[in-house]
């Protein structure tokens, strides 16, 4: 039941952010039950929200909440406990902003090609860092990857590796200037 409710409010939601993408929420681990002839006493649902400034953190936490509040009016049996176990805010930035710039240079002078900015509903530590930092905070987001990442088979080529070392170097010697 509380699932459903949630999604009833959530699970359509196509609410874009231009810079930062599609927001995003999945119901990612549903564990009950012992056996396959008997109603669970009890379950546990875990989520995942990916959210972007025009869906915000307490929205889907004000939506969960409502929902459960709704449930345990209509019965008593119905009893919740909810644990966040991360709230981070989504990480917006300004592509202009001199950081970028130079990480962009030097990527370019290192590896003769250009860094692609992009931005998507993800969260990194950077979130963390940026609390209380005013909006034009100089900040970048990058490394070495490719499209193997957070898969079972994650790697980068050697040289990619490396290139990436001499990168940062670089970026925090100009940074430091």
């Amino acid at each position: 039941m509380l699932v459903t409710l949630i999604n009833q409010e959530i699970g359509d939601t196509e609410i874009v952010d231009p810079e930062t993408g599609k927001f995003l929420f999945n119901f990612t681990v549903i564990q009950g039950g012992t056996q396959v002839n008997s109603i669970p006493g009890t379950t546990e649902v875990q989520l995942n929200s990916r959210t972007i400034d025009d869906f915000s953190n307490e929205k889907v936490i004000n939506i969960i909440e409502n929902a459960i509040k709704q449930l345990e009016k209509t019965d008593p049996k119905y009893q919740f406990d909810m644990e966040i176990l991360m709230n981070l805010p989504p990480v917006d930035g300004d592509k202009n902003n001199s950081l970028i710039k130079l990480g962009q240079k030097i990527v370019e002078a290192v590896t003769d090609q250009k860094i692609p900015l992009f931005g998507g509903s993800y969260t990194t530590d950077a979130a963390k860092f940026l609390v209380d930092k005013p909006d034009d905070f100089p900040m970048i987001i990058f490394g070495p990857g490719n499209q193997s990442l957070h898969s079972s088979n994650e790697y980068i080529d050697e040289s990619m590796y490396f290139n990436f070392i001499e990168i940062y170097k670089q970026l925090m010697i100009e940074g430091l200037k």
